[in-house]
């Protein structure tokens, strides 16, 4: 059986978690939107420069960490099967829910500037729906056999935020538009290994909580349709049209 939670983790209270997505319920749809409704959008220009700057530092210090456990994480082996101190776990877990709460930011940011377009329910639901992930993640056992999907993830926000970085600073160039269509590749590539990832697990018989795999998985398959319409309507279709 896989080891119990770490207690010292400050995420086990499923209220804290609760929380943090009702507030970021509350602050987009209730009180950023009341604040703006009489106000002309906000640029932010600067403040989005050093988010987006600290979001791809964050993620690749996060690499760095995984990396540095010296853990063959693309390995084929159940998440229960580890080796590593508790002090690294603890750090990589802790870090790894900060990331995602702070990404949260970004919608609350696209409120201030009026970009209502970019508040999409796929939007909304990827932000919670990942926070939910890392905390059942964390209070099932968080094993380094969880790093190889950390890792993708993290390496695609490096260049998703890479790509935001460019536009805070040039505009929306045509030139940056590669970019943004190779985010959204990554993106679905992602899902499409993590569920590769899932079905080895229960090939394998790992015995980590089967309502946990089934979360993960029906999550990670609505995220990679969610993910394939996005991309047919964004770019092939805009192609063709």
């Amino acid at each position: 059986m896989g080891k119990k939670p770490l207690t010292q983790f400050p995420f086990t209270n499923i209220s804290v978690t609760v929380t943090l997505l009702c507030l970021y319920l509350a602050i987009v749809f209730i009180v950023a939107k009341r604040f703006m409704r009489d106000r002309p959008a906000y640029k932010l220009k600067t403040f989005m420069v050093f988010y987006n700057i600290y979001q791809i530092v964050i993620c690749v210090f996060s690499m760095k960490l995984i990396l540095d456990t010296g853990v063959k994480f693309w390995g084929a082996y159940c998440p229960e099967v580890d080796t590593l101190d508790d002090s690294v776990l603890y750090s990589v877990g802790n870090l790894t829910y900060w990331i995602k709460v702070s990404e949260m930011v970004e919608t609350v940011v696209f409120v201030l500037r009026r970009k209502e377009k970019q508040i999409t329910n796929l939007h909304v639901y990827h932000h919670c729906v990942t926070l939910i992930i890392v905390y059942f993640i964390i209070v099932n056992g968080f094993r380094s056999g969880w790093f190889f999907g950390l890792f993708i993830n993290c390496f695609v926000h490096v260049l998703m935020y890479s790509y935001y970085l460019l536009c805070a600073l040039f505009g929306e160039m045509k030139f940056f538009l590669w970019l943004k269509k190779a985010v959204t590749s990554f993106q679905i590539l992602q899902f499409a290994v993590v569920v590769t990832q899932l079905i080895m697990h229960q090939i394998m018989g790992c015995s980590y909580s089967k309502y946990l795999a089934a979360f993960l998985m029906s999550q990670y398959l609505i995220f990679l349709y969610l993910f394939c319409e996005f991309f047919v309507r964004a770019y092939w279709k805009r192609r063709v049209n």
